[in-house]
């Protein structure tokens, strides 16, 4: 009898009782308030430097083509008009983009798709334009890099543009209503096409121009697709920058991205015919301290 009321008092000696428990509880509840949250921004730190490696090797393809071929830059494609390999597949259409011209480069097709695609968020159609007419609707949800054969996005005055081909054109620059891609006066009407192709000449300020960089910023939304709806922002800490010497950057802020410039601070669109010098930020075709003029 002596031995069992003996054995019972070990048992409840080595027993937790309720407020033990629930303050072992209350404790691990805090500890994972504390360590979530930083196990999260670890994740996204991680994602932000995948993200800043392919914008690394996007940009040293892109230079790596314009080598090979006279230091011409490559063809402009708008976002809508390239058509990833998934879609491409589902619409039994062929791939196209400059995801496609720089795959002898790069040799991989995941490097132009960010680890934080979202996916587009409204449906759209993927026109292709240039290699084939056909077109192909790209369902919500479906990530940029399936759609579009990527998920950055291009600054446009630095490539190279053939008009109305590849999804891009002048637009008018005798006069009217200008596009990004004209420089001139407003009040003249007298405007300028850029050069074609774009050479690596022309770039007086390459650290400071903006090439390729990821699709949404947090501090600028932009509306895609059909009904237009808000993309989401790939990275809450910023947007990856790469630039024209091939380095890759995390702007913080619409005031730092604005600091930088727009296309090529030598284009020869920039050139007045008649003094031959440069017409300045007035005249501006997207470069450093000028005005962008779009319709």
């Amino acid at each position: 009898m002596s031995l069992s009321i003996c054995a019972l008092r070990r048992k409840s000696d080595n027993a937790f009782t309720l407020i033990e428990l629930l303050v072992v509880i209350a404790i691990i509840a805090i500890l994972a308030a504390i360590l979530f949250p930083v196990f999260a921004r670890a994740r996204e730190k991680a994602r932000l430097a995948t993200c800043q490696s392919n914008l690394k090797q996007f940009m040293t393809g892109i230079l790596m083509y314009a080598q090979d071929n006279d230091e011409g830059m490559p063809f402009a494609w708008k976002i809508t008009s390239q058509v990833g390999i998934k879609a491409a597949q589902t619409g039994g259409i062929q791939p196209q983009g400059t995801f496609m011209v720089l795959q002898p480069y790069v040799k991989s097709y995941q490097l132009f798709g960010c680890p934080n695609d979202r996916g587009v968020q409204s449906d759209t159609s993927t026109v292709s334009v240039g290699t084939t007419g056909n077109t192909t609707t790209v369902p919500t949800g479906t990530t940029y890099l399936d759609a579009y054969g990527q998920g950055y996005k291009f600054t446009k005055e630095n490539f190279s543009l053939v008009n109305n081909s590849y999804g891009q054109s002048w637009g008018s620059c005798a006069g009217g209503s200008p596009d990004a891609m004209c420089v001139g006066s407003p009040a003249s009407g007298v405007w300028s096409d850029p050069p074609s192709p774009m050479r690596l000449a022309y770039f007086q300020r390459p650290a400071e121009t903006r090439v390729v960089r990821d699709f949404n910023a947090p501090f600028s939304v932009e509306t895609y697709g059909s009904p237009k709806k808000n993309e989401p922002a790939w990275h809450d800490m910023g947007e990856n920058i790469a630039f024209m010497d091939g380095h890759v950057k995390l702007c913080i802020s619409q005031q730092q991205e604005n600091s930088y410039c727009n296309g090529p601070t030598a284009s020869p669109s920039r050139i007045d015919p008649v003094t031959l010098k440069d017409k300045g930020p007035a005249f501006d075709d997207g470069s450093c301290g000028g005005i962008r003029f779009k319709n």
